[in-house]
């Protein structure tokens, strides 16, 4: 033939055509035109044109692929038309979108990730589940539609019970009529929004009996006084007899909010972060006020205008702030209008601003810790005009009425298990003594005179003192020199008996 050839590549099967005509490209043909491949492998025929090109990446492929999957592919960036009667009846568009351009109707379900866009009629006989916006002409839905998107319907039919999800705008679902289209029962579990204007109720109920659950909030005895108030100021006429919140509750964004989740209570504050919070309007204004059964202010909380808390009590008596263990009890702490403080007294002892006192002794008690052996006691004498610091074993020192030394207690009747010492000379002979620089010390400065506290330890471990400390967690040694004191008149004794001894005849 002029100007045409053809060409034969490998084996004989390459390329076959039979007695009938049909024609084989790679075995034997099976229809007048058959493609295949003997090995393991896809298979396709591609068409392409001049503004596609015709590389492997270009054109449209009718493929076979390997697990025998058939796939028509569309490899350029351009939509993919189905139609018939010279129409066009499906396109999917080159981002994925599928537009029916006629009636749609499936027995079983549609299941679409992107948006569903179809003009004609659409009867699904199973579910209908739409992750984009969907606009349908005219829906007929025997299973469920669930549209995450917006949902557009012309004149639609649905005997579906459940409408999942999405907004369903633009016409009526239904007739006026239940048992003609119209919903016997509509649940929502998201919001249902109307954009219906000012004027116009929004939600018309023809039957008087009250709801008594709306959207899980509970507005039992209150009636809807217009489409933007709930109740008016008069009960009866439609403000609330009892409002009951289990959820949280906003007025006016920060004016009072309760957290309801978290139990806590803010009051000009939007998150409050405690149980109870109230901030303050600005600078030298009061974030609270207490004010008596008149009227009048008694205290509140006070911001300065630096910003800092003052916590004010107002008063033209004595007594500004008084704290009591409990109702019908003594006074336990008073701070008075003149500045003086009192604790465990009703009233200022003469001359003095700070009073700590009880009716019997005048102690103050102090404890250092949660035991009994962690209290001392700070008194004065009724009797005279001395000073005693004691601790709970009884023992102490006093500052007599014109001291300026303490005196250590001493008394016998507060002594048991008496004892006398015994070989102090040799004790004493032990007792390094030295004097020595501080190791915080400078070493120009003067030396101190004293003892080793690990002597001492030695010989008299009762005047020795041993402190844990984070530096010396095996214990940091401390010497009580007064207590040496009775060591040296045991040591002065013996070496008088043996002088005595040495004297006698």
């Amino acid at each position: 033939m002029s100007n045409s050839f053809y060409q034969l590549i490998g084996s004989s099967d390459d390329f076959f055509v039979n007695t009938a005509g049909d024609l084989g490209l790679g075995g034997s043909p099976a229809a007048r035109l058959h493609v295949q491949k003997l090995e393991q492998a896809d298979v396709a025929i591609k068409i392409t044109n001049e503004t596609t090109g015709h590389d492997t990446t270009d054109g449209l492929n009718l493929e076979v692929l390997q697990n025998g999957s058939g796939r028509l592919w569309q490899l350029e960036a351009s939509s993919l038309i189905f139609g018939t009667d010279d129409t066009a009846r499906l396109t999917i568009g080159a981002s994925g979108t599928v537009t029916v351009d006629t009636d749609l109707s499936v027995a079983g379900d549609i299941d679409a990730t992107g948006d569903a866009d179809i003009t004609g009629n659409t009867t699904v006989g199973g579910t209908l589940d739409v992750t984009g916006d969907s606009t349908l002409t005219n829906l007929s839905l025997s299973g469920t539609l669930g549209v995450t998107g917006a949902t557009t319907l012309g004149t639609a039919e649905i005997t579906t019970a459940d409408i999942n999800g999405g907004t369903i705008d633009n016409t009526n679902i239904g007739a006026t009529t239940p048992g003609t289209g119209a919903f016997s029962t509509l649940s929502a579990t998201g919001q249902i929004t109307s954009t219906l204007s000012t004027g116009t109720a929004p939600l018309a109920v023809s039957s008087t009996t009250k709801v008594t659950n709306l959207n899980a909030d509970l507005l039992d005895g209150a009636d809807w006084a217009s489409p933007q108030n709930i109740g008016t100021t008069t009960p009866g006429s439609g403000a609330f007899t009892t409002l009951t919140a289990t959820g949280n509750v906003t007025f006016d964004t920060s004016t009072l909010v309760v957290d309801a989740a978290n139990d806590r209570v803010g009051i000009g504050i939007a998150t409050p972060a405690t149980r109870f919070e109230v901030k303050a309007a600005g600078a030298d204004t009061w974030a609270q006020k207490w004010l008596n059964s008149s009227g009048v202010q008694i205290g509140g909380l006070y911001q300065t205008t630096a910003g800092n808390g003052l916590f004010d009590m107002l008063s033209s008596g004595v007594t500004t702030v008084r704290l009591n263990s409990e109702s019908g009890v003594s006074t336990t702490l008073d701070v008075q209008c003149d500045g003086s403080i009192l604790a465990g007294v009703t009233s200022s002892l003469s001359g003095t601003r700070h009073n700590f006192a009880n009716a019997s002794d005048r102690q103050l008690v102090v404890r250092c810790t949660g035991t009994t052996a962690g209290k001392f006691w700070i008194f004065g004498h009724s009797t005279d005009a001395s000073f005693t610091i004691a601790n709970q074993g009884g023992a102490g020192v006093t500052l007599a009425d014109g001291a300026t030394s303490w005196a250590s207690a001493s008394d016998e009747r507060l002594k048991k298990n008496i004892a006398s010492i015994t070989g102090a000379v040799a004790k004493v002979a032990a007792l390094r003594a030295v004097t020595f620089h501080w190791n915080a010390q400078a070493d120009a400065e003067p030396k101190t005179p004293g003892v080793i506290a690990q002597d001492v330890l030695a010989v008299l471990p009762e005047a020795v003192v041993q402190q844990v400390t984070d530096d010396f967690p095996e214990g940091l040694l401390s010497v009580k020199y007064s207590e040496l004191v009775p060591l040296l008149v045991a040591a002065v004794q013996e070496l008088s008996a043996r002088v005595e001894a040495l004297e006698t005849p």
